[in-house]
């Protein structure tokens, strides 16, 4: 199934080369994704926002907590809904790719199939093979 982590590579970086892995985590931000979209619920603070809420937004630096600006609903909801896109959109295409690579060595690893064996002579066999006249 795969090969076993060489003795110099971390645990984490042989298992990030195993395509399944992508695959599960394409589907997994593609699933959190849809559950962002279909949510109605935007937040501030964890506090439930309507649709005439201000939220603060601060700025966290070096362990301290400056105010910045003020937000809006839209403006919370639009930040919301492209966070929610480019999960789905990018877990989609992770899950996509790894599942054509996984596919791409699958097939890669089948045993083909033979051909008919071919016979050292020429010509039909079961018949003798005529002379050349000069």
């Amino acid at each position: 199934m795969g090969d076993p982590p060489s003795p110099g590579v971390p645990m984490f970086a042989s298992f990030i080369k195993r395509r399944w892995f992508w695959l599960f985590f394409g589907a997994v931000l593609v699933v959190i994704g849809l559950c962002l979209l279909v949510s109605p619920n935007v937040t501030c603070d964890g506090e439930l926002m309507s649709r005439s809420d201000v939220c603060p937004v601060d700025l966290r630096s070096h362990g301290r907590r400056e105010f910045s600006h003020y937000q809006t609903y839209e403006e919370a909801t639009r930040i919301k809904y492209g966070v929610a896109t480019t999960l789905a959109i990018g877990g989609a295409v992770l899950a996509a790719a790894a599942g054509w690579m996984i596919l791409a060595d699958r097939q890669a690893n089948q045993p083909r199939p033979r051909g008919p064996r071919r016979r050292s002579g020429r010509g039909r066999p079961g018949r003798p093979r005529s002379r050349r006249r000069e």
